[in-house]
């Protein structure tokens, strides 16, 4: 039980930002967006197909197409989810 409160209280805690967590806020969105475009690129090897109907899909794929859009929307979604502890939504 007090674990949980203790976790619930990092949600509800309003913190002082300086300019140190400015800072480090820059500079890991800009982080996760090379690395999602590294994903999207080099990893899943997508955004590279010359193949008409198959806009942003690689040439040879194991998947529905929809699963790759997905894949995509996903990864970005996901990469960004360091954010909801550090704001207070109210």
């Amino acid at each position: 039980m007090f674990i949980a409160s203790e976790f619930a209280q990092l949600f509800v805690t309003s913190y002082v930002y300086d300019y140190k967590f400015y800072i480090w806020l820059v500079t890991k969105s800009f982080t996760e967006f090379i690395a999602y475009g590294w994903d999207i690129w080099i990893d899943f090897g997508l955004l590279r197909s010359k193949q008409p109907g198959r806009y942003g899909l690689r040439d040879d794929i194991l998947f529905p197409g929809w699963f790759y859009y997905f894949a995509m929307v996903e990864d970005l979604i996901l990469r960004f989810f360091f954010l909801i502890p550090i704001f207070k939504w109210s």
